[in-house]
């Protein structure tokens, strides 16, 4: 969906994928990349890293946009107590996938919803998918970063990308692997926001 700045809802989001999934999903929005300084892994137990960070990118578009209802995402992956964000590198990347081979991980995306006039109202949300990855050797790692780019996705993989294969099974929402749990998100949309989001949804949702 093309940006339409007179829509009522903002994305704060610079991800493709995030903006696919919503426009897909027939809501009139626009996408604003948000400028703040995301908490590291670790800062935070992974559920409450992902909320803050989720509202820290809410927030700032916020300000710029008070009379929207802003949506703020952030997926992270888990592996135990071991938080995987966005890989610093192909080595990195590497890296991270042998340590997920063969094994089950969370990916959790945190989701804030926030309007800031004519009154103040946030809602926050984190959803949990299970995905098991079958066991990998290092030449078809070597071979799916060659061909998927994995820079910007938490945990070097795409759960929408058919190279490569990774993933086993997977127990939970798709999309929320992907970035942006639509089906909850819609729903609160739908309550909390009644007359805007009967405004600006297609005769789809």
């Amino acid at each position: 969906m093309a940006d339409n700045e007179l829509a009522p809802f903002v994305l704060a989001s610079a991800s493709p994928r995030r903006k696919d999934l919503l426009g897909e999903a027939g809501l009139r929005f626009f996408a604003v990349e948000p400028e703040v300084e995301e908490l590291s892994p670790g800062a935070l137990p992974p559920s409450d890293l992902a909320a803050e960070n989720a509202f820290r990118k809410a927030s700032a578009v916020a300000l710029q946009h008070p009379e929207n209802v802003v949506i703020g995402a952030d997926t992270i992956v888990c592996l135990g107590d071991t938080v995987f964000g966005k890989p610093a590198d192909a080595a990195h990347a590497k890296e991270m996938l042998q340590m997920l081979s063969g094994k089950t991980h969370a990916v959790l995306t945190a989701v804030s919803v926030i309007r800031s006039s004519p009154e103040l109202r946030a809602f926050r949300f984190v959803e949990e998918t299970e995905v098991t990855f079958r066991p990998l050797r290092s030449d078809e790692i070597d071979e799916y970063l060659s061909r998927v780019p994995v820079h910007d996705k938490a945990g070097a993989y795409a759960a929408q990308s058919p190279e490569g294969a990774l993933i086993r099974s997977m127990r939970g929402c798709k999309n929320n692997v992907i970035g942006l749990p639509v089906t909850t998100l819609l729903a609160l949309l739908k309550k909390e926001f009644p007359g805007l989001f009967a405004a600006s949804s297609s005769d789809t949702l």
